[in-house]
């Protein structure tokens, strides 16, 4: 089976003979105080309007067991403005109760896509495998980049999927986090090392570039709803949340099920900011 091609970034891709993954030449410095500012808010005459963004960071290696390993590196800033300018009368979400009483319920959606500003740059070196059939593991040099914006321009994205939802009776909120979506670039390298001999014709040679559509979906959005207190007459809503996101690198399957990976694995962060304020009635 062959291994599928993860889907990272990275700045510069500095091809090695046969080692350790080495680390690329990624010195940032700190990322939100380089990017330029955002374009204004859009006007809102009726609802809810707030600054958000992720910020993702990851920094790990591994090197067990030899000669596999890896170095990976994500940095991610997402951000733009929540813009719930369309009032839904009584509650939104499924089995809610009394759902159509409006004087309980205050809900709120969109009116359309907005734009995000994006800024993704992730890299990983592997020293790996390009099957998990135990016939091929010739070990090879894998670099995988994918880039959006940089530190003197934003990538515009979409920003979708989010809503909130206010139940005055409890006195509780339930607020859906946007999604974002950005086309980013990708380069995607696999070399046979040069000192290793290939165990037989199973190997890869190439160096891909190109375009895909990039999503904070999956780990990022796990946590995909807020909830909270709130206060009939309530002008602010502040969000904050952080988690937790892991780094697995697979190599294979052992005939009795066990998985292989390359040890150890990394823990990263994503941490997700947001204050809506109230305009109009």
């Amino acid at each position: 089976m062959i291994k599928p091609i993860l889907s990272v970034l990275s700045l510069t891709l500095l091809l090695t003979s046969m080692g350790p993954a080495r680390p690329v030449d990624f010195t940032m410095g700190t990322i939100a105080d380089s990017l330029p500012p955002l374009p204004p808010p859009p006007p809102v005459k009726n609802g809810w309007i707030g600054t958000f963004s992720y910020v993702v960071k990851l920094e790990g290696s591994g090197n067990k067991p030899k000669p596999y390993s890896y170095y990976a590196k994500f940095n991610r800033i997402h951000t733009g403005y929540v813009v719930l300018d369309r009032q839904v009368k009584g509650a939104i979400r499924v089995n809610q109760p009394d759902k159509n009483n409006e004087q309980r319920w205050e809900s709120w959606i969109s009116n359309g896509k907005k734009k995000s500003w994006n800024f993704v740059q992730d890299s990983l070196h592997e020293v790996t495998v390009i099957t998990s059939d135990a016939c091929c593991r010739t070990p090879h040099d894998h670099y995988n980049v994918t880039m959006a914006g940089s530190l003197k321009e934003w990538k515009e994205g979409l920003t979708h999927n989010y809503d909130l939802q206010i139940d005055y009776q409890t006195g509780t909120f339930i607020f859906s986090m946007p999604l974002i979506s950005v086309e980013a670039e990708y380069r995607d390298t696999w070399r046979i090392a040069k000192d290793v001999k290939a165990k037989n014709n199973y190997i890869r040679d190439v160096d891909e570039k190109g375009a895909k559509e990039y999503k904070t979906s999956g780990v990022i959005n796990e946590m995909d709803t807020l909830m909270g207190s709130i206060a009939r007459g309530q002008k602010e809503i502040h969000f904050q949340r952080k988690g937790v996101i892991n780094y697995t690198d697979f190599l294979w399957m052992e005939p009795d099920g066990k998985k292989v990976f390359i040890e150890p694995g990394s823990n990263g962060t994503v941490h997700f900011s947001l204050t809506l304020k109230r305009i109009g009635e």
